[in-house]
């Protein structure tokens, strides 16, 4: 199954119309509670995102415990909404930091792209940054002395060791 942080996340990604449909079928709450959600996403007060939440919740507490799911949330917080690394993101030490290395090379090295058409397209499409500094340059040569942090798309990070 998958980890914690990717049910919280793929559950916050389905569409406000099936919130009601999800927590019927693939949530295990009571027949109370779900009268309670019918009324709230009816209500135009109510933010269904507050909803989804809790469905997000529910579900990585089934599959995990209530710990896993509260620390998926921080975590997605961190990511989707205050813009920050997540806390245990892998490392690697390259040597060709030092020297330097193209972009691309370096995307594909680390396995964020299977191929320099596909990291060429994350460059270009801006997806693509170095501790919070987007690279916009195809031909861009990444050389570190310190530590940094490279980034792609949305959801991949590395730790990149000099």
């Amino acid at each position: 199954s998958d980890p914690p942080q990717e049910i919280f996340g793929k559950t916050l990604s389905i569409p406000d119309s099936l919130i009601y449909n999800y927590f019927e079928l693939a949530a295990d709450i009571s027949n109370e509670e779900l009268k309670d959600i019918k009324t709230q996403l009816n209500n135009p007060d109510v933010n269904p995102r507050n909803i989804k939440r809790k469905l997000a919740k529910t579900i990585v507490s089934m599959y995990y415990d209530k710990m896993a799911a509260d620390i998926a949330e921080k975590e997605f917080d961190k990511i989707f909404i205050k813009k920050g690394i997540p806390d245990n993101i892998s490392k690697l030490k390259l040597e060709d930091l030092k020297s330097g290395i193209g972009i691309l090379d370096l995307i594909v090295k680390v396995k964020f792209a299977s191929s320099k058409g596909e990291a060429r397209r994350l460059v270009a499409q801006g997806g693509v940054s170095i501790n919070g500094e987007k690279i916009n340059d195809l031909t861009a040569i990444v050389k570190l002395s310190n530590d940094a942090v490279l980034k792609v798309g949305k959801r991949k990070f590395i730790r990149l060791i000099a």
